[in-house]
């Protein structure tokens, strides 16, 4: 944001078989879960395939993405209401009851230490 002046973007909308793909993976709520801004980019990014197979190779991508739940257009992600329990607390703050040895990952849960 410069001088005060908002940048913008075409919203892209969404086209049926797209639609109908998410709903019959069982994806629309991770779909719809996304920020705006990653709707909209996956759209655009699909609606911009010259190829019919490279469009559909990115819808896959797009499907696999939303599937894993940690992954948009191939660079980490992880949703901001995750990151805090139940009871709106950092996930960091579980730590805090437990033993230097569960901490570290070298009890019983198989986990190697870092």
């Amino acid at each position: 944001m410069t001088g005060g002046k908002t940048l913008t973007r075409a919203i892209n909308p969404m086209p049926p078989e797209i639609l109908a793909i998410l709903q019959e993976r069982g994806l629309l709520k991770e779909y719809e879960e996304r920020p705006p801004y990653q709707k909209n980019d996956y759209l655009g990014w699909i609606f911009r395939a010259k190829k019919n197979e490279t469009r559909e190779k990115r819808i896959e991508t797009m499907v696999r993405e939303l599937e894993t739940g940690d992954l948009y257009m191939g660079m980490s992600y992880h949703r901001k209401d995750l990151r805090k329990n139940e009871e709106g607390e950092s996930s960091l703050k579980a730590l805090e009851g437990l033993s230097e040895e569960e901490s570290k990952g070298t009890g019983e849960t198989g986990c190697p230490s870092l």
